[in-house]
This record gives C-alpha cells, sequence and structure tokens, in this order.
C-alpha cells in the first residue's frame, strides 16, 4: 500500500504536464487569465476544457504506464473530495489530504488558482492530527526541500 501511496503521490498532477506537453500556449493562457479567479484549477480546466488534469493524467497513465486500477482511480477521482471535508476513505483520500497539506505548508506545483485550501478541525479530527503536527510535518517538508536545493545547487 505505501508504494501506491508513495507512487499516487508522484503522479497525482502528471495532467498538467500533459497539458502542457499538448497545448503549451492555449494551457498558460488559460492559466494567466485565471490568475484572479474564485474557482479551483479544476474547475476551470473542466469549464475550458471538459476534462481536469487529475482526469488526463488518469487516462495517460491507464494508456502508458503499468499502474493498478487503485491506483488510476484514485488520480481520477481526486476531485471527488474537492470544496468537501476529507475523511481517510481509500487512496483518492490520501492525495487529497496530503495535496492540502503541501498547499498549507506553502508547497504546490506552482500552479495557484482559486481560493487557498484550509484544514478543517472535522478533518484533523478524522486523520487524528492536530494542528501542531501539520506544523511539524510543514517543518520537516521545508528542511526536505532546503537539502534537495543545496544538492542541486
Amino acid at each position: 500500500m505505501l508504494d501506491e501511496v508513495y507512487l499516487a503521490g508522484l503522479s497525482h498532477d502528471i495532467g498538467i504536464v500533459i497539458f502542457d506537453f499538448l497545448i503549451p500556449d492555449e494551457y498558460q493562457n488559460f492559466l494567466t487569465e485565471n490568475e484572479d479567479s474564485n474557482l479551483t484549477l479544476v474547475q476551470l480546466e473542466k469549464k475550458k476544457f471538459g476534462v481536469s488534469h487529475h482526469q488526463l493524467g488518469a487516462a495517460f497513465i491507464k494508456k502508458s504506464w503499468p499502474m493498478s486500477e487503485t491506483l488510476i482511480d484514485s488520480i481520477r477521482n481526486q476531485d471527488d473530495h474537492e470544496d468537501s471535508v476529507i475523511k481517510p476513505e481509500g487512496l483518492s483520500s490520501i492525495i487529497s489530504f496530503a495535496h492540502k497539506i503541501a498547499g498549507q505548508c506553502g508547497l504546490s506545483s506552482g500552479i495557484e488558482l482559486g481560493p487557498e485550501e484550509e484544514i478543517s478541525e472535522e478533518e484533523l479530527e478524522a486523520w487524528e492530527l492536530t494542528e501542531d503536527d501539520i506544523k511539524e510535518l510543514g517543518e520537516e517538508i521545508q528542511e526536505s526541500v532546503q537539502a534537495v536545493e543545496i544538492m542541486v545547487g
């Protein structure tokens, strides 16, 4: 299970790369035009392209890489947790909650559209975490990022 969680974390936003590869100018214009939107990236993508980067990425992975259906479905279904409280209910919820934690810790895909997602008390309770746990995790992540920055120069 941990291998799938790790692989999901690495590949969950691959659809952004696919959009940028397939339609680089149009996707960059889309991002620029929507910088001040109150909608999320996923909502904007569905509105503009009819598909989110999660859905596009899952389709690409299914066709191109030997990954389990569970993993592919979890990438595709990340959108199911948007605008709701994320509870521990499978791999897609782990991806969504980790994404929310990363955002709160100042890490992201580099694309900042829509409202910033806050971790609710209900989520902390459901995941058996505290605000201090999130702060400590954020500090550990920042230390890891700094170590990688030093390694790559």
